[in-house]
């Protein structure tokens, strides 16, 4: 693709799932290490399901009102607050409203993801840029939980790697908010954008 919006949007995608994918994976474990009861923990992840639900739905009903960058970056924070939280919770509490507020988060990144490219490119567009795009985030994702787990595994802790995250999903969205829609209006474009 032509447009460094597109690209943009793939850095700050690739961001905020190389983040999830150090902090997201780890944070069960590291609860148990720390003598948290697994039966909560269990609970709090079933717990963290409905909250991002309720967030799709919610990020859905608001993107009338809201623009999408705004509600990204909003949920990318969500996602940063959760990790900041993960990091601190030693307790039952702490633990299950980290795991509500990543929830929220990850259901406002999940909504997110699907209406961004359409609102920024036209729906016809969607299907190619998805192709493109898809793949470079689930690698980019997939290698966060090994490097976290090699981090803890050298190191005897998760918490320096989890800043780590804390910091790419702050900045991505810092970026997401500064990345506008390309000009022209492409959702109302005759040619769809080829990749």
């Amino acid at each position: 693709m032509r447009t460094s919006t597109l690209w943009r949007l793939v850095i700050v995608f690739s961001m905020v799932s190389l983040a999830i994918g150090i902090v997201g994976v780890h944070r069960i474990p590291a609860f148990m290490d720390r003598g948290l009861d697994p039966t909560l923990i269990s609970l709090a992840t079933a717990f963290d399901a409905v909250c991002a639900g309720a967030a799709t739905f919610a990020f859905g009903m608001l993107v009338r009102r809201v623009p999408a960058r705004t509600l990204g970056a909003t949920g990318f924070l969500l996602l940063a607050v959760a990790s900041v939280l993960t990091i601190y919770a030693t307790n039952i509490q702490m633990m299950a409203l980290s795991m509500a507020v990543f929830g929220l988060g990850i259901g406002g990144m999940i909504f997110l993801q699907n209406f961004v490219w359409a609102d920024y490119f036209g729906r016809e567009s969607v299907g190619s840029i998805r192709g493109l795009v898809t793949p470079i985030n689930l690698v980019v994702g997939g290698i966060g939980a090994p490097i976290a787990g090699y981090v803890r595994d050298a190191t005897g802790t998760y918490t320096n790697v989890w800043w780590a995250g804390v910091a790419l999903m702050a900045m991505a969205a810092l970026l997401l908010m500064f990345t506008r829609r390309p000009t022209g209006n492409p959702s109302r474009s005759a040619s769809p954008v080829t990749v």
